[in-house]
């Protein structure tokens, strides 16, 4: 009873975190026919699903890795279209199960398939902040969305009002620097537009130097590592995440609400050399309107918020320095502050007399762009999705099919070897008198060892040689 309630969840209309309710909004960005639900469903007719009870082949699988140390990809696809049918208890060893098989060699490449399957039961299941966290830990787990299973993640976030998870979904596509699917790129828009205005957006976070009053511990290592920040993958602060994302969806966008969007997202991110070397750039050209007024002023309040670093302030050692001590080089001095401060006024200054900055909203741009837009490539994706989703079937049928042909590869490799051993044996029975002295001084370099001159019996080397010289 408490399992059908827990997964009836999603169905009711209703979201339970942390003790808060949230009704699910009506509201939606893409056709119920986008998800292709019921091709996707269809899938379970297929014999190989129907006959495997999820709960028993959850145990034989985790049973399975413990002895041979490795899963097959048939195996783990399996699972992973039959999650669906887990229960709350059952959660956490699918996640160790999909941790375990990312080590394998089978794992790779990633399968799309198997990425659809495990995000499309986490939704059903509303796990989708479990679900979140496997796809940025990217190393365990290696859950990279493709284009069809963001868009309908996002749609289904914008859906139930979680627009902040949304972006985060929009995040993964970033940090995978690609953004050429029109659907994905435009609710990326969406929602990153909508979590930049709304109110529950947290302040971008700074690691703060606190002083260790307490006895320094020193550990003996062969090396020590050089902290390195790659300012991608290495970015923790949402605030970052989102302004280089909303940096690179501008780039996709070649008017005034690109510029606009990619200005705000280079202040959020803190990128301002950047930023106003773009200004420049697109001061120079001949647009009408360059940028928004909205974008010029949240620019200006991530400059004057800025945190700043003392460029006197003693360097640490390379054994005590961490990533957080690379992340604070970033920001600017004081005087590198004020500098920018400077040269930004100067351009706004120059856009406001040559009347080249616009009035337009930005969120609700993006908004009626979207909602414009979106519909036109509806179509080409579904039959797209529905074509995979039909291959992904038939592949599944094909690789049970290879892994059968193996076993009886195997089966028959190992059938040969006991008959070669069972021949062997045979040949050393009958020609023992021949090969007398032979064993004998065999016997004697490895007193220890057994030398089997019959199968099946239990008598040793001496017994059996006493025997025949007495039918002699």
């Amino acid at each position: 009873m408490a399992t059908s309630m827990w997964k009836c969840a999603f169905r009711l209309g209703y979201i339970r975190r942390c003790g808060i309710t949230y009704s699910v909004l009506k509201r939606t960005l893409l056709t119920e026919a986008y998800k292709c639900q019921e091709t996707w469903e269809k899938r379970l007719e297929s014999p190989i699903l129907q006959q495997v009870n999820f709960s028993e082949f959850l145990v034989e699988l985790h049973d399975r890795f413990e002895k041979e140390n490795h899963m097959s990809l048939i195996d783990v696809d399996i699972m992973a279209n039959k999650l669906h049918e887990m229960d709350e208890s059952e959660v956490e060893m699918a996640e160790s199960l999909l941790n375990k098989f990312r080590k394998c060699q089978s794992a790779f490449p990633v399968r799309d398939s198997l990425v659809h399957a495990v995000v499309r039961a986490y939704i059903d299941l509303n796990l989708v902040d479990r679900l979140l966290v496997m796809m940025r830990d990217k190393p365990q787990y290696g859950l990279f969305p493709d284009y069809h299973v963001a868009s309908i993640l996002m749609d289904t976030l914008v859906k139930q009002g979680n627009i902040r998870d949304a972006a985060k979904v929009a995040y993964e596509m970033m940090l995978q620097e690609d953004f050429s699917h029109p659907v994905t790129r435009l609710l990326s828009l969406y929602v990153c537009t909508k979590h930049l205005f709304g109110e529950n957006r947290a302040a971008t976070s700074v690691p703060e130097l606190t002083e260790d009053n307490g006895e320094e511990e020193w550990v003996a290592i062969k090396i020590i590592p050089q902290p390195f920040y790659d300012d991608h993958f290495d970015i923790k602060e949402e605030n970052f995440l989102l302004g280089k994302t909303l940096y690179l969806l501008g780039q996709t966008l070649d008017n005034c609400i690109g510029r606009s969007l990619s200005l705000m997202g280079l202040g959020i991110y803190q990128k301002f050399p950047k930023a106003i070397s773009l200004l420049e750039k697109w001061c120079s050209t001949d647009s009408a309107s360059v940028v928004t007024e909205q974008s010029l002023k949240m620019f200006t309040d991530s400059l004057d918020t800025v945190s700043t670093r003392d460029p006197n302030e003693e360097v640490k050692d390379l054994g005590l320095r961490s990533l957080e001590d690379e992340i604070r080089l970033l920001l600017p001095t004081p005087e590198e502050k004020e500098k920018y401060q400077s040269q930004f006024q100067d351009l706004r200054e120059k856009l406001k007399t040559e009347g080249r900055i616009s009035s337009e909203n930005v969120e609700s741009a993006i908004e009626s762009l979207v909602k414009e837009e979106i519909p036109k490539h509806q179509s080409a994706d579904i039959e797209v999705l529905t074509e995979l989703i039909q291959k992904w079937n038939q592949d599944r049928s094909n690789m049970l099919d290879e892994q059968l042909y193996q076993y009886e590869i195997r089966e028959k490799k190992e059938a040969i070897e006991q008959k070669l051993i069972e021949l062997q044996e045979k040949e050393e029975l009958l020609t023992f008198f021949e090969n007398e002295n032979q064993i004998k001084l065999s016997q004697l370099k490895a007193p220890r060892e057994r030398v089997v001159l019959k199968k099946g019996g239990d008598e040793d080397e001496d017994d059996l040689p006493m025997r025949v010289k007495k039918r002699k």
